[in-house]
């Protein structure tokens, strides 16, 4: 069963291959991001869906924020299911 996504808007997603996305993340709590890169990859963990709330199983193919070297973004654990972009475009 999907649980609420209270905390973050995501307003804007635009596909840039199937394995980088580019996507608008606002979080009044954390952080505020515009035209951050997304890469897909292949869940390490378990948790929830940022775009829908749905349950995420390790293994399960997502897009994650783009960290490079030491600097992570604030919303760097937060995951999309690469099912509910498919299902976004």
């Amino acid at each position: 069963m999907p649980v609420p996504v209270p905390h973050n808007k995501i307003t804007a997603i635009e596909r840039q291959s199937d394995t980088y996305v580019l996507i608008s993340w606002c979080d009044p709590t954390m952080c505020h991001y515009v035209d951050q890169v997304w890469s897909r990859f292949t869940a390490r963990c378990s948790g929830h869906c940022a775009l829908t709330g749905q349950r995420i199983e390790r293994g399960d193919q997502v897009f994650k924020p783009r960290s490079r070297g030491r600097l992570r973004p604030a919303n760097c654990d937060e995951m999309i299911l690469a099912t509910a972009l498919a299902r976004a475009d």
